[in-house]
């Protein structure tokens, strides 16, 4: 495994973590014309996996955030030589398994139907496909090791795991759209002295995914620290949602025609992308009105939700981070009468022949979630964003379809923003009048950054 250098001890950690929200591990189409962008499937066991390339890459952005560069590639080892630069100063001293989806009864699989974006013009494009996910539950375990020498403090990774349980660690794709995240259940460690016969014997008979003689090790609470803030919308459906998903309510005459979208829970959702898409166009609205200058409009826009490019240098990640939304009581949507409509010819204008159909729609409590990552400039996006959020509590906007018939709208409670020190502040609607509690000023200073940027 490590070769190239010299150590004196191992230290090996099994990883056994549960995914809190959906996680796409992205897998190249095998057709020009699929339609599905499915996750990576392991060639053997034929079950979804996480390469150990990028749980390596995770694990050092996050080292390399907190310890410098110097450190990262000490530990990491780097991805270029000097021509002076010997073999061992580039080798890794961290190596890592795949990660392996393991319970396969809590192993499951969600498709989403999602659109292609035109990038110029902002707008969908006529590329409807369906993006796999790995739903939340599923169980992933990975091992990895650390070899150490003079230059290595022992231990030198545990605070990521703690990081992982705070939310400051995403693996895999569509990180925007809250993907990603999981938390640690158990964490075993070992430490082989390879100075000693003992030390040598059971690192000759280690395995993997071996966990008989290792130590369970409790992960430490640590608060969140790579968000600027978090955006909290709590409040309850005005009459009901539907972001259509593909129906599984089965066939027969009381299974509908389409309904909202659910997660692998079986739960009404208004998914992350949805509230994202909604949200980024009601942005741009204010961006445009409140900025005099379209390019500076587009930058603070940018900066929120990022920029597709060719390449790893044109293209940039934005910071705002979307979760999906739970929609009411899954039994008390399951049990709401369909909602029954008739189609309209789109040419004439007039109903069609026998095309009636039916929805199931979703209603009831919803909390919006987004977090606001430290990077470029979160306090104007913040204020950007409180704007476009002030707009939905004013019944201005509506998430999924069916606006022109009073759909998708929600009755909001609460606004609540927590920065990143733990101040909170909060815009009450509860008495029709949006009352504004912000005793740090938070608010203020959001809009203030905003109007600097745009201005």
């Amino acid at each position: 495994m490590a070769t190239g250098f010299t150590y004196e001890w191992v230290e090996k950690y099994v990883v056994k973590a549960e995914l809190t929200q959906p996680m796409h591990i992205g897998a190249e189409s095998t057709a020009e014309s699929d339609t599905r962008t499915g996750v990576l499937v392991h060639p053997v066991t034929g079950r979804p996996f996480v390469q150990a390339s990028s749980l390596a890459g995770v694990f050092r952005a996050y080292y390399n955030s907190r310890n410098g560069e110097e450190a990262t590639d000490e530990l990491f080892g780097k991805s270029k030589r000097g021509k002076n630069e010997a073999v061992s100063d580039c080798q890794s001293r961290v190596f890592f398994t795949d990660g392996q989806f393991t319970s396969q009864n809590k192993l499951k699989l969600e498709y989403r139907p999602r659109v292609c974006i035109d990038d110029e013009k902002g707008t969908a494009s006529t590329g409807k496909f369906e993006m796999e996910y790995v739903g939340v539950g599923a169980n992933l375990d990975f091992t990895l090791y650390v070899y150490g020498d003079s230059r290595c403090e022992k231990n030198c990774l545990d605070d990521i795991f703690s990081a992982m349980n705070a939310g400051d660690v995403q693996i895999g794709g569509q990180k925007s759209n809250g993907c990603g995240y999981l938390k640690v259940d158990k964490l075993y460690y070992k430490d082989f002295n390879l100075k000693t016969s003992e030390g040598r014997k059971d690192w000759i008979k280690d395995e993997p995914e071996k966990i008989d003689g290792l130590e369970q090790i409790t992960v430490k609470d640590q608060k969140g620290t790579s968000r600027a803030y978090r955006v909290i919308v709590t409040g309850k459906t005005e009459g009901s949602v539907l972001v259509k998903g593909i129906s599984v309510a089965g066939v027969g005459k009381d299974a509908p025609d389409a309904e909202n979208m659910r997660n692998v829970k079986g739960d009404y959702i208004i998914p992350a992308s949805s509230a994202k898409g909604t949200i980024r166009n009601q942005m741009e609205r204010i961006a445009k009105i409140v900025s005099s200058d379209d390019e500076k409009a587009a930058k603070v826009i940018e900066e929120a939700f990022g920029k597709v490019g060719v390449s790893k240098d044109t293209g940039k990640c934005g910071n705002l981070r979307f979760y999906d939304a739970i929609i009411g009581e899954k039994e008390e949507n399951e049990k709401a009468p369909l909602q029954h409509r008739i189609k309209i010819d789109k040419f004439t204008g007039g109903v069609m022949q026998s095309g009636l159909f039916s929805e199931r729609d979703a209603a009831g409590n919803m909390a919006i979630q987004v977090d606001i990552t430290e990077q470029t400039s979160p306090k104007a996006v913040c204020g950007l964003l409180l704007l476009a959020l002030r707009d939905v509590a004013g019944g201005l906007v509506n998430f999924g379809s069916g606006y022109s018939i009073g759909k998708g709208f929600m009755n909001v409670d609460k606004i609540t923003i927590i920065s990143k020190d733990q101040k909170e502040c909060t815009i009450t609607y509860s008495d029709g009048n949006g009352n504004v509690e912000d005793p740090n000023g938070i608010i203020d200073e959001c809009l203030r950054a905003l109007k600097e940027e745009v201005q």
